[in-house]
Parts: C-alpha cells; structure tokens; sequence
C-alpha cells in the first residue's frame, strides 16, 4: 500500500517533491494543471455536446477516449510514485481551464494548438524525466498527441481548405 502524505499540507507537498521525484510536478501538471488531460477530456466532451458535425464529433469522441487512457496513466503513475492523484496542480483543478469555443474553425485552430503544444511539452519532460517506465509513457503519449493535431488539422483541412 502506498504511503500517502496530506496533500493540504502544501509546504509539505512541495518539500517532498523536491527531495524525491522532482519530476512528479510534471506529472500533476499534465493529470489535472490548466494544460492537461483533464482539462482536454472536458473540452472535448463539451465540444461533443455543441458541435452539429457528426463526424468532427465522433472525431472529437474518439481522440478524448486517447485523453481518458493519458489521463488514468498519469494518475497511475502518481499513485504508484507515492502520492495522491487528486485532481490538483498547485490548486484543485478549475473549470475555466476549458476552451468553451463554439465557433468550429476556431475550435479546431484551438485542438490542433493544444494536442501540438501538449506533444511538445511530453518529449520536453521525457528527455528530463530518469525513470524510464515514465519517460516511456511520455514518449508514448507524446506520439498520441501528434497523432491527434494530424486528424485535428485533416478534419480543419476538409472543412475550410489551407486558410
């Protein structure tokens, strides 16, 4: 079982962060900062909800089944690192870290930024992450993501053209 310290007790928090798994703030921040799966999990229910497009949003559907897998990922990998995979960054997590647009040009600009940054940011935190069970994770999120911003930009593309 694992030893779960109290996540309120924020000086506490960050002093073991810093001690033993520096990397572990990495972690929160993907699970559940502004930026992370969380957030791209209620976006795109949300944008299910709004769009009219049956396939954007069966596309939508489908990628935020990928985010539900990142999403249990890092929650595991947190848990099995000794920490509580509550849903917090810094603070508990926050609604208005949802991208409530509605108009579907401008949502899909918005997906394609978001999945591009967030493959990004994982190989950034792979490359300095040591153990390689997460760094590997990463890695592989990191090519979900990428995956992701390429049906994000085909569906933009059949839709509007290259604009």
């Amino acid at each position: 079982m694992n030893e779960i310290f109290d996540i309120n007790d924020e000086k506490k928090f960050f002093q073991l962060i810093e001690n033993n798994r520096a990397y572990i703030k990495y972690l929160y921040e993907d699970y559940a900062g502004p930026s992370s799966e969380l957030t791209a999990i209620l976006q795109y229910t949300y944008q299910t909800i709004i769009v009219g497009n049956k396939k954007i949003k069966n596309l939508i559907k489908k990628i935020s089944y990928d985010e539900m897998e990142h999403l249990e990922g890092l929650g595991t990998a947190i848990w099995e690192s000794g920490f509580d995979p509550r849903f917090w960054y810094l603070n508990y997590f926050n609604a208005k870290y949802v991208n409530y647009e509605m108009d579907l040009k401008k949502l899909l600009l918005k997906n394609i930024e978001d999945e591009t940054f967030a493959a990004k940011r994982y190989r950034e935190q792979a490359e300095k992450i040591e153990d390689p069970r997460i760094s590997s994770m990463l890695l592989d999120f990191a090519r979900d993501e990428e995956r992701h911003a390429m049906l994000f930009k085909k569906a933009y593309i059949s839709l509007f053209g290259r604009s």
